[in-house]
């Protein structure tokens, strides 16, 4: 199970990659909801992704998909990156 650190942490990551620091990023965000979550935010995410996770990110293909937080850090859970 994800600790409450490691869910601020891929939230904080998400926040700082989509640029907008007047955005509240939680655990229930998505690309929806997050006006400044774009397409452009969205290869920002991944790259921040595959940076903090030592280049695992990128083979994960379902990630570029993956258009809410809850669903990244499922993503993540599975391939026991978190």
């Amino acid at each position: 199970m994800m600790t409450q650190g490691t869910e601020k942490e891929i939230c904080e990551l998400i926040k700082a990659a989509i640029g907008d620091e007047a955005q509240e990023i939680t655990i229930e965000s998505s690309m929806e909801a997050v006006t400044a979550w774009d397409s452009l935010s969205q290869l920002n995410i991944l790259v921040a992704l595959d940076t903090r996770f030592d280049g695992k990110v990128a083979a994960i293909k379902e990630m570029a998909k993956a258009n809410s937080v809850m669903r990244i850090v499922q993503i993540l859970r599975e391939n026991r990156l978190i």
